[in-house]
């Protein structure tokens, strides 16, 4: 009786390890699938402010231009995720040109409270007629 007793535990117990097995590998594979989007989202971000003081560092380049550029590259990379990205700060002066984006991107396995950062900043000397070539 003991015997028939532990083989008709054993099916349970698979069953259940398998539960909590599964259970662990699908949240590793949505951690994974988080970490990409991220990913994905950080280097629109930092595409953005590369390409946004390349604008602004033209010779004839203008903040208002930059930040132009900086908004359609996200929403064309991002769609409408382009929206956690929140400020886009860029200034000009003599010599550089300097491009801010700043965000977040939600964390979807921690809920809605939950964002990771996403930032990035580029520089560029300007571009401008210099006499004599210096």
């Amino acid at each position: 009786m003991t015997l028939e007793l532990a083989s008709h535990r054993r099916p349970a117990q698979t069953l259940a390890s398998f539960a909590v097995a599964g259970t662990a590998l699908v949240a590793i594979v949505l951690a994974l699938g988080n970490l990409a989007f991220w990913l994905y989202a950080q280097n629109a971000v930092t595409a953005a402010a590369q390409e946004a003081a390349v604008v602004a560092s033209r010779e004839d380049g203008t903040p208002q231009g930059a930040l132009q550029t900086a908004r359609a590259l996200l929403a064309a990379s991002l769609g409408p995720g382009a929206e956690h990205v929140k400020t886009i700060d860029i200034s000009v002066d003599a010599n550089v040109a300097t491009a801010s984006v700043q965000g977040s991107w939600p964390v979807v396995l921690l809920g809605p409270l939950t964002s990771a950062p996403l930032r990035a900043t580029a520089t560029i000397e300007r571009e401008r007629f210099r006499p004599g070539g210096t």
